[in-house]
């Protein structure tokens, strides 16, 4: 792994119209030494030729083509090519913050977080954001794993992008193909794998709410009970992590789920 070089894993998915102003996005970071990396999924519009379009444009993308897999095997693909210390996850749709990922960098080398977590916020368009001074707490493992059951906690506590990972936590992780709520049964396999995890106020990614087919964005099914599944595995785990006393909680959401 390069050091100080980070990863920007990027699904693509028939994403043409929003596509553009994702990588834009990235490309115009103010933190400059990325490895890009596009993951053209089988899409069937313009995506695939506006990622080689991008490609040609900017010597730090990386583009690969690949028969339609869903968004595991496309985040799986782009990690197998990662040669960041750091890696971190964005959707083609949506957008970062120009200073996400030197903040996200600055946290980790500085705290010696393997995990630093940005604020996220839904939005339909891009909008100012207001100004949040990067004040941010570090936890451990097991204070990470309680906050993602807590019913007041943070939405983006347990999605996969808008944070940055040591790229050496993916060794022997990796994300389920073809698994719904993919986010929920890897994020607490992650935090259980770090000594710290940073987690700060600091806007960094904008969750746009488009109207579309994205590989992220889909309607109900019921596939997505699989949750389920997940919300009781985890009760287990953490009675095998020797955590019983976080159950109550994962107990807690469970029913929630219910």
């Amino acid at each position: 792994m390069k050091k100080g070089l980070i990863s920007v894993i990027i699904p693509v998915y028939n994403c043409e119209p929003y596509l553009r102003k994702c990588v834009e996005s990235v490309v115009n970071s103010d933190y400059k030494n990325l490895q890009i990396i596009l993951i053209d999924d089988g899409s069937t519009d313009g995506s695939s030729e506006l990622c080689d379009e991008f490609a040609q444009s900017n010597e730090r993308i990386e583009v690969i083509h690949k028969e339609n897999g869903g968004l595991s095997s496309a985040r799986n693909a782009g990690l197998d090519i990662s040669v960041g210390e750091y890696v971190t996850f964005v959707d083609s749709d949506d957008l970062i913050i120009p200073d996400m990922l030197s903040e996200m960098y600055r946290i980790a080398t500085s705290e010696k977080c393997e995990i630093v977590k940005l604020g996220m916020i839904k939005t339909k368009k891009k909008e100012d954001i207001k100004e949040i001074a990067s004040t941010y707490c570090v936890m451990n493992r097991k204070e990470a794993l309680q906050t993602i059951n807590l019913s007041n906690a943070d939405f983006s506590i347990i999605t996969i992008c808008g944070k940055l990972y040591l790229t050496s936590l993916f060794d022997e992780l990796k994300f389920p193909i073809g698994m719904i709520h993919e986010d929920e049964y890897l994020t607490p396999r992650l935090f259980q794998k770090c000594e710290r995890i940073a987690v700060s106020q600091k806007i960094g990614y904008l969750y746009m709410q488009y109207d579309n087919n994205s590989i992220m964005r889909g309607s109900f099914s019921k596939a997505r009970l699989v949750i389920m599944d997940i919300f009781e595995e985890r009760i287990k785990l953490y009675n095998l992590w020797g955590y019983s006393d976080l159950t109550p909680c994962a107990y807690q959401k469970y029913f929630w789920g219910l």
